[in-house]
């Protein structure tokens, strides 16, 4: 292992918290064998752990406290709730004396209450936890769930799914795109990817693609099967390999076609590949996962189209020179924007 990686610099290449420099280190160790992945993974669990652990530490020395005000309390109705006799008869202490008693006993009901609400709230938190991953621009991750299910995800993405239960009940929210290779299970249970507008996509082992993308949602079968819910256009769709599924919220359309579904998912492979796709799509995918705006002079030439392969490797300046290349186009800068033109 690079000697220069550290539990603490990889946590902060995944918060989003590394210079440049770092970030380039850190990729590169990360590319360079699973290995280094998979103890990646298990250095972001032990800080989860030590989050929650410093959590139920702080709600134990609360309840040692209110077991302790509690002894006292106890201790001191001891020695108020007294008894004498008058005329062989048992009486109790006069009547301030009762109301004190009963004032503490009130407060012993309130701090036991205080250490049963206290053991539920851990019980909420540990149950209701949630782990979320998010990508940066221009960014992807290789995430392992705890099925074995694996998601790739895209640059400004994310990811979130409740860590503690997540192996009895598989559900994950997503924002942005992502790849699944889901693990299927013995029992047969349900993955259950849910979208924006309680869109949900249902899945027993397959391979997918989702992007989630402002108004617009497209899911990408790759193998096996799956189900896509659509609670706004009252629709339940079946897919098979090869078809995809659009779901435009703002027009309120839903369309299913046969495509190459390699060529939305290709992005995981450090590549994009395109066949007959215009200008204007490819720009739009690299607003989105990269964060990179350009422009063009004449708007006509958003509408050529190109067939290929553009790599992903390397910075943005890179990228849009292999645009500008395939589509046989110069980049010009004018006040701080990026143009094409012919």
């Amino acid at each position: 292992m690079n000697k220069d990686i550290s539990p603490e610099l990889v946590r902060n290449y995944f918060h989003d918290k590394c210079t440049a420099a770092e970030k380039r280190e850190v990729e590169s160790w990360l590319r360079s064998g699973e290995d280094n992945y998979q103890m990646a993974m298990r250095w972001l669990q032990e800080e989860e752990s030590e989050d929650d652990e410093k959590f139920l530490a702080d709600l134990l020395v609360a309840e040692d406290e209110v077991l302790k005000s509690t002894e006292e309390i106890l201790s001191n109705l001891k020695h108020q709730n007294k008894y004498y006799q008058v005329d062989g008869r048992v009486k109790k202490t006069g009547f301030d004396d009762v109301r004190s008693s009963r004032k503490l006993w009130y407060s012993v009901a309130a701090s036991l209450t205080l250490i049963l609400f206290s053991a539920w709230g851990v019980k909420i938190y540990i149950e209701n936890k949630v782990t979320t991953i998010q990508t940066a621009f221009a960014q992807t991750r290789r995430i392992v769930l705890p099925d074995s299910s694996v998601v790739i995800l895209n640059g400004n993405s994310s990811l979130s799914f409740k860590s503690s239960v997540f192996e009895k009940d598989r559900q994950i929210w997503m924002e942005g795109e992502a790849f699944f290779d889901i693990n299927h299970l013995s029992d047969h249970a349900k993955f259950l990817v849910h979208l924006s507008d309680n869109k949900t996509v249902e899945v027993l082992g397959t391979e997918f693609d989702i992007s989630e993308r402002k108004n617009l949602s497209k899911v990408v079968l790759k193998s096996g099967k799956i189900r896509l819910d659509i609670p706004d256009e009252n629709e339940n769709i079946d897919m098979v390999p090869g078809e995809m599924v659009e779901i435009d919220s703002f027009n309120g359309s839903v369309k299913k076609q046969l495509v190459n579904s390699e060529l939305y998912y290709s992005w995981i492979h450090g590549k994009w590949k395109f066949d007959s796709t215009t200008l204007r799509e490819i720009l739009a995918r690299l607003s989105e996962t990269h964060g990179t705006n350009v422009n063009v002079y004449d708007t006509s030439l958003l509408d050529r189209k190109v067939s290929g392969t553009i790599p992903l490797h390397g910075e943005s300046p890179e990228l849009i020179k292999n645009i500008a290349n395939a589509f046989d186009l110069k980049i010009e800068e004018q006040k701080g924007k990026i143009y094409l033109k012919k």
